[in-house]
């Protein structure tokens, strides 16, 4: 397991610090399903205040139900969320709901005491993988927080595969990386417009392999010519070691110009906006 920064958060539409996950929809009804992989206490809410213990998992046919449009997930003595990897399919997934956003630290659903707090955070390895595979309603996730700086094997691997939806991805801050912690993080994600800055300066095995693979709108060059004008670069900065398997297939199937696997310290150019 390892330790993780605190990074306080805001409801990005009350400005009112929020200590759970909020998932809002542009239309009153949401309803959610998810799988149970957590080894503590989750709990959801519709309104921020009356809050229902999960002990099992929502199912499709039995999921949990808002009228506000809003959904909000906070837990307690988690180090994990979505269990080991053996168990396929995204482990959460929502059904009524149009663009829906995701805000807020997604530690909170490992412990909101402790962000509240500002205490470390243990996170278990696949902590959130598949977390939200092929969910098709998921748009906005630029103000969801991921704040951990030592990741665990597989804790993010996989964990927006196929929503092609979603439009772009949050920072992400991560200096020592992990075991296939990011691998095929965003695989598959169509209409995703938007590339992080990645500053781990020691790649992991499979740590950023098919990251941004199959994803038409990701776009890069290998020269700085015509709608590619920023250099985005594996580490941001300095010089980077890297293992095998840890760029594999990054950006294969993207639509730019270089659609394959890129060389670590090497700058390239995209059309994307660059997230820090």
């Amino acid at each position: 397991m390892a330790s993780t920064t605190y990074y306080g958060l805001i409801d990005y539409k009350s400005k009112k610090t929020l200590y759970a996950v909020l998932f809002e929809s542009e239309t009153n009804n949401i309803s959610l399903s998810v799988y149970k992989g957590w080894d503590g206490t989750l709990e959801l809410s519709q309104d921020n205040i009356n809050w229902t213990t999960v002990t099992e998992s929502y199912t499709q046919a039995n999921p949990f139900i808002s009228t506000t449009g809003k959904i909000y997930a906070r837990g307690l003595n988690n180090t994990t969320i979505c269990g080991d990897i053996g168990v396929s399919g995204g482990r959460w997934r929502f059904y009524n709901g149009t663009n829906i956003s995701i805000s807020g630290n997604i530690n909170c659903l490992l412990d909101w005491q402790k962000v509240k707090n500002k205490e470390n955070i243990n996170m278990a390895s696949a902590a959130f993988y598949n977390m939200f595979a092929s969910d098709q309603k998921i748009k906005d996730i630029s103000n969801l927080i991921l704040p951990a700086t030592i990741l665990t094997d597989n804790c993010y691997r996989s964990m927006f595969n196929n929503c092609d939806n979603l439009i772009n991805c949050p920072a992400l801050p991560a200096t020592t990386l992990a075991y296939n912690c990011y691998r095929a993080m965003f695989d598959s994600c169509d209409n995703l417009e938007t590339l992080p800055t990645l500053p781990a300066t020691n790649l992991i095995y499979g740590c950023y392999n098919s990251m941004f693979g199959a994803n038409s709108k990701i776009k890069l060059s290998e020269t700085q010519t015509g709608d590619y004008q920023t250099p985005y670069r594996i580490p941001t900065t300095g010089t980077g070691t890297t293992a095998n398997s840890a760029l594999n297939d990054m950006f294969r199937y993207t639509g730019g110009t270089f659609k394959d696997t890129p060389f670590i310290n090497t700058v390239y150019y995209t059309s994307n906006k660059i997230v820090e």
